[in-house]
């Protein structure tokens, strides 16, 4: 079962950095190229048009890589410390995605919404540059937890000691 769960993990996680790097690489260059060419904003600037998608897999494989983390401590073959900093790197993680979300996506959402006929471009700029950097850094803590999730477990074929008879 312990094995089944680091699996699963390192699948999220690196599933999880596949996504997140074309996000980061490839969308978010086009909503910035929209944003700094000044053209009048559009349903290609609204949030509603890109970002669904991109927290709705955050969610779903940052959210079952945490519990998959959590389970994967009692996994003996991998270290203590290991399995700790790995847990907690998923948590950052998720933690900045959810922040983005919560805090500068829900303002996007008002900026847009039904209703509003004047849109402040400096406002949607700062925080489409502030949604840049969180899912930036998110993804560089994500493939920090990925590399740590993918180091091979100890065999158990190698000495951990020196008084032992392998040696």
């Amino acid at each position: 079962m312990q094995r089944l769960c680091l699996a699963l993990l390192r699948f999220c996680l690196c599933t999880w950095v596949g996504v997140a790097m074309f996000f980061v690489a490839t969308v978010l260059n086009v909503l910035d190229s929209l944003l700094t060419d000044r053209p009048p904003l559009n349903k290609f600037s609204h949030p509603t048009f890109f970002l669904p998608p991109y927290f709705g897999f955050a969610m779903t494989l940052l959210g079952t890589a945490l519990l998959y983390a959590l389970v994967s401590l009692w996994n003996t073959r991998i270290g203590l410390l290991r399995r700790w900093a790995t847990l907690l790197l998923v948590a950052v993680a998720l933690g900045m995605i959810s922040a983005d979300y919560a805090v500068i996506y829900r303002n996007l959402l008002e900026i847009f919404g039904p209703g509003q006929t004047v849109i402040n471009p400096s406002a949607v700029v700062m925080l489409y540059q502030s949604s840049r950097l969180l899912k930036s850094a998110a993804l560089a803590v994500s493939i920090a937890a990925a590399i740590l999730v993918i180091w091979p477990e100890s065999s158990g074929d190698l000495p951990t000691r020196i008084s032992d008879p392998a040696l």
